[in-house]
């Protein structure tokens, strides 16, 4: 699975080591830093945002509906796992909201669910606004020593501070069916048919599937998708480009410190698409790294683990870190929930 998304190295030259995570949602804490600074008075508020088990999407309907307000009216610096525990920031807009309504935006709390009012900001929150994210992963780990373990960890720690290939992991290409390149690849190359095809043999949402039976057309969806399935297509081109530039490079990382990929931008005329230009670094630093081992997790499973703590740039996947410690293992993981298609 790794290598059919261009996932072909490994940065550490570790051993293997048998596990799993994301068993709980506990199991995959992120918290977001933003750039916007907050002011004392403006017409967006902040809020802070603590969930559990809940997209960001789904957050924003509980939101809207508790402040009795339109989901448009809230703003994100970028998405976060459902399956986890996470933190980040959102913008209300105060524009044409009277009294009574501007009253109702204040702290609440649910069992899976914390909101809190931080201040104000002077634009709505965008995309891009994320300036990092700090993680925290536990790997439950399988059939391994003590002394065994401890040398991995230490160096593990030693190589990925080094750096990691920058790859693009299997979230951006649509788990857990994996073919959002393809069509992407489908839609760069004008074989718009094959691409319905492939579209409707993913989770796709009962009115937007009874359309494209209907249609056959790529048209009747809208164009942020379109263009979200052209840029899962670059991203597989532009690991396909970091693996030449490795094997260039004679996988010397230090040869790779300052190097940058890009993939150009794909027109597509006939659907007036466009994706612009990717171009990101070959490698992803972690800051403020640490591994530590747990003998005991909790009662039920008494299994022992590792615990990941660091910091990355937007934009770059936490998963690549779980990689390297499991290597070979991670694909067989993930692919264990890969559904058939």
């Amino acid at each position: 699975m790794c290598r059919d998304l261009g996932l072909d190295f490994y940065s550490t030259n570790t051993k293997a080591l048998d596990g799993s995570f994301k068993e709980r949602p506990e199991d995959f804490v992120v918290t977001e830093f933003i750039g916007p600074k907050t002011i004392e008075k403006g017409n967006y508020v902040l809020i802070r945002v603590w969930k559990k088990n809940h997209s960001t999407d789904e957050v924003v309907k509980i939101i809207s509906r508790k402040y009795g307000i339109s989901g448009k009216r809230l703003s994100y610096a970028g998405k976060k796992d459902k399956f986890a525990e996470t933190t980040q920031f959102f913008s209300v807009s105060l524009k044409g909201l009277d009294r009574k309504t501007k009253a109702r935006i204040k702290n609440f709390s649910e069992k899976t669910l914390m909101v809190s009012r931080v201040g104000f900001v002077k634009r709505a929150l965008r995309l891009g606004d994320v300036l990092r994210n700090r993680f925290s992963i536990k790997i439950y780990l399988r059939n391994v020593e003590g002394k065994d373990l401890e040398k991995t960890i230490l160096d593990l720690t030693k190589e990925l501070r080094k750096g990691v290939y920058n790859y693009f992991d299997f979230q951006r290409f649509g788990f857990p069916f994996l073919t959002n390149h393809l069509i992407g690849e489908k839609i760069a190359k004008n074989k718009f048919g094959e691409a319905v095809s492939l579209i409707l043999e993913t989770n796709i949402g009962k009115k937007t599937r009874k359309k494209l039976l209907e249609t056959k057309k790529l048209d009747v969806l809208p164009k942020w998708l379109l263009v979200f399935y052209l840029h899962a297509y670059q991203s597989f081109l532009w690991n396909k480009k970091l693996n030449e530039t490795i094997q260039r490079k004679e996988f010397s990382k230090k040869d790779l410190k300052k190097e940058r990929i890009f993939v150009e931008s794909i027109r597509v005329d006939k659907l007036r698409l466009t994706a612009n230009k990717l171009e990101r670094p070959a490698l992803v630093f972690p800051l403020n790294l640490k591994i530590k081992k747990t003998e005991k997790n909790n009662e039920k499973n008494k299994k022992p683990s590792l615990v990941l703590d660091f910091e990355l740039p937007r934009g770059s996947y936490a998963t690549l870190f779980v990689r390297e410690v499991l290597k070979e293992n991670y694909c067989k993981y993930i692919n264990s929930f890969k559904q058939p298609t």
